[in-house]
């Protein structure tokens, strides 16, 4: 999943990794909300 051959932590990596995080967690939370609020409906 993550390229381990270069052990030195690039701190643009763990940036980028981090805004996939939080878009794909946020992504998951409004597809929550979405299908609440269609089921609710």
């Amino acid at each position: 999943m993550f390229g381990y051959r270069d052990v030195g932590v690039n701190d643009k990596d763990i940036r980028r990794k981090a805004w996939q995080a939080v878009f794909m967690i946020s992504g998951l939370f409004w597809l929550l909300v979405g299908s609440l609020v269609c089921w609710l409906i």
